[in-house]
Order: C-alpha cells, then structure tokens, then sequence
C-alpha cells in the first residue's frame, strides 16, 4: 500500500509524539518527482492544521527533495536531519508530493 501522488498532493498526520532524532522515509519518485516534508508545532492542541506552526528550520522550504527509490531515504533540512530537539512533544508532518509514492516513515 502506498500513498500516491501521480501529478502533485499535499497531505498531514494527525498530531504525534515520536522518539528518536531522525526520519526515514520508503518512498519512490517518477522522473522529475520529489517528496518534501514540513514539521509543524501540534502543542496548542488545534484540530485544523493549517493553524499548526511550522517549525523553524524544518518547513517545505528547507526541505531537502527526496527523489528516486529511497529504502530508507533520510529526511534532511539544508542538510541536517537532527530532530531530538522535537522528540517526545507533539508534531504534525506534512508531506508536499509531486509525482510520487510514499510507502512508510519512520523516526530512528
């Protein structure tokens, strides 16, 4: 099972807690196809997402493109994947994705 994007789409998790202090993403891209991803603040307890604040250094702009066949592809911003700074506090991802397939994630 996998979540597709076959031109481009935009999609986000439910709040979550997570240990660890990386991600890694099982993913595979299209010719010109890339996966980036946005961690937002998820602390105020708000239900919509568009209200979540992204976190500094970790937004869609920051993100690092992921694109080919990522088995265990980590997730970097301007190069850096340390997220230990956010483990055990309540995030929401969310994913920009442009001819695309997602099939797992994982902190580490």
């Amino acid at each position: 099972m996998s979540l597709e994007a076959e031109s481009e789409g935009e999609c986000s998790t439910v709040p979550i807690t997570f240990s660890g202090n990386r991600l890694e993403v099982n993913a595979w891209t299209r010719f010109a196809g890339e996966i980036r991803v946005e961690l937002a603040d998820a602390s105020e307890g708000v239900t919509a997402d568009v209200l979540d604040k992204p976190v500094a250094g970790r937004t869609f702009g920051d993100c690092d493109p992921i694109s080919g066949d990522a088995l265990k592809g980590v997730v970097t911003w301007k190069g850096e994947s340390d997220l230990s700074a956010w483990a055990g506090k309540p995030v929401r991802m969310r994913l920009q994705m442009r001819r695309a397939r997602l099939y797992a994630l994982q902190f580490v």
